[in-house]
């Protein structure tokens, strides 16, 4: 990864002496892969320079927007882990967007680790700063904040991201770059009566125990199971709610960090499912 004068470190990209120091808290904005950074990233010409991504180049998005979709006008949490397993790449950077799907940037993004975080491209990109382009073997995590838009929201939205592995040897070639992305509908149940929009899980994201209610919930029996992304069931639990107010508890601290989808089911019937983040 380039290093500035004074051998102050830089992030995703150098280019000459005055935009080293201008670039040192992260990557410049329209670097996410998206359509509105005309699907570049930090391995386009005169940026940085090395191998395709490898598997051990592991790059994630984590968010609480339900499975069901966004609603308008709320936050959600998101963030972009990144891990290198193979423990080659010291440094690492990144940047991130949410667009629509015609490369429009929708809603605010928000800080939520302003020393590890900075917003750039008059706040449509977020990146990371000097103080976070460390890579440890547990990995970086690299968390901030969304807020729909509370008017004219968008039928999908698409968290773009790209990440820098490098190898950390004081300029920029040998750094490998990958890009992924996320996409996200409105939720389908905008404009319909709220009595019918009764579930809950809290807080989402959470370090493996969390609350689900349902104002459908009656004591009894109920069923929680969890599924990995690819669909696999990795929790499965019979548990007895002896109160509709209060929920019920789910205890997955054994799972590891990342995201799941939680279903809980009472006689018969499905009454929640969504997306839960363990972090």
């Amino acid at each position: 990864m380039k290093n500035a004068i004074l051998f102050v470190p830089v992030g995703l990209v150098a280019l000459a002496a005055v935009q080293l120091i201008a670039n040192s808290n992260g990557a410049p904005a329209g670097r996410t892969g998206s359509e509105a950074s005309n699907n570049l990233t930090c391995a386009a010409a005169g940026c940085h320079s090395g191998p395709a991504p490898g598997t051990n180049h592991q790059m994630t998005i984590l968010t609480n927007i339900p499975i069901d979709g966004y609603e308008p006008g709320f936050t959600y949490a998101i963030d972009i882990d990144l891990e290198d397993t193979q423990n080659t790449a010291p440094l690492c950077g990144f940047s991130a967007s949410v667009e629509d799907g015609s490369g429009n940037h929708v809603g605010t993004l928000v800080l939520s680790d302003q020393a590890s975080t900075a917003l750039n491209g008059q706040g449509r990109f977020v990146t990371h700063r000097t103080a976070s382009n460390t890579l440890p073997n547990a990995g970086r995590r690299y968390s901030f904040q969304w807020t729909a838009p509370s008017s004219n929201a968008p039928s999908q939205v698409k968290i773009y991201a790209a990440g820098n592995f490098a190898n950390g040897n004081g300029n920029t070639s040998g750094d490998a770059i990958r890009a992924i992305s996320s996409s996200f509908v409105l939720n389908p149940g905008i404009g319909l009566d709220e009595s019918l929009l009764s579930s809950t899980v809290y807080p989402n994201p959470s370090k493996g125990s969390f609350t689900a209610s349902d104002s459908r919930m009656v004591p009894g029996a109920v069923r929680l199971q969890l599924f990995d992304l690819s669909g696999k069931k990795v929790f499965d639990r019979l548990d007895r709610l002896t109160s509709a107010v209060e929920g019920v508890r789910v205890e997955a601290y054994e799972l590891p960090r990342g995201m799941y989808v939680l279903e809980v089911e009472q006689n018969g019937q499905k009454l929640i499912r969504e997306r839960v983040a363990l972090n």
